[in-house]
């Protein structure tokens, strides 16, 4: 996994998503139809917003979003800020059911400095303790690991060997992978899955613990 291209500022991720004032607009970007609960602005706006800000993820999130589908987002709330949902919908189906696949979340334009992952050590004092000491010494490689999590909706956590004489600690992303998602009456917005989503672990990279 490879964070892209954007200057990070001081970037929670557990939530419960809570629709905020919207627009619910449709609308042409390029080839791709995009639509949904765009917050206040209207779905092509946003779409240019985030291009600008995360322009290889909404480059990736396009190419897999082939034309002639449509390109759902959805803004809600999550703790103090804002987030994007992005999700890839196909066409109705002889039921009238449309199924889409989730790309990834991204921060509502403004709201960066609080797009982050939360660290979870499990109340072990080895994992907190080297957490503070990589925020030392690596601040900027936290900070690319909390953004690349948080685009999951994710959690971090430290994975230490317990290999004498090894000073090292495997940064870990733990999420659920995205199951096909239903939108019900083609606004772009999911309502329901189809499935349980699956659980699994990453690990974003390895640091070398500080003495």
């Amino acid at each position: 996994m490879t964070l892209k291209n954007f200057n990070l500022l001081g970037l929670v991720t557990v939530a419960v998503p809570v629709l905020i004032s919207c627009i619910y607009s449709r609308t042409v970007a390029g080839e791709i139809t995009v639509s949904g609960n765009c917050g206040d602005l209207n779905c092509e706006q946003l779409l240019a917003q985030l291009k600008s800000n995360w322009s290889e993820q909404i480059s990736q999130y396009t190419a897999e979003c082939q034309s002639g589908k449509n390109l759902g987002l959805n803004v809600w709330n999550r703790n103090e800020s804002k987030v994007v949902t992005l999700i890839c919908w196909g066409d109705k189906d002889p039921n009238g059911e449309i199924y889409g696949t989730s790309l990834g979340l991204l921060p509502f334009p403004g709201d960066e400095e609080n797009f982050t992952s939360k660290w979870n050590c499990w109340n072990s004092d080895e994992c907190k303790n080297a957490l503070i000491k990589l925020r030392d010494q690596y601040p900027e490689e936290i900070r690319k690991y909390e953004v690349e999590c948080a685009m999951e909706s994710g959690e971090l956590t430290l994975v230490i060997p317990q290999v004498n004489g090894l000073s090292e600690a495997n940064v870990q992303c733990s999420f659920f992978v995205p199951n096909t998602q239903i939108d019900d009456n083609g606004d772009g917005v999911a309502d329901g899955a189809v499935a349980k989503p699956t659980g699994v672990d990453i690990t974003l990279g390895t640091l070398t613990l500080p003495q």
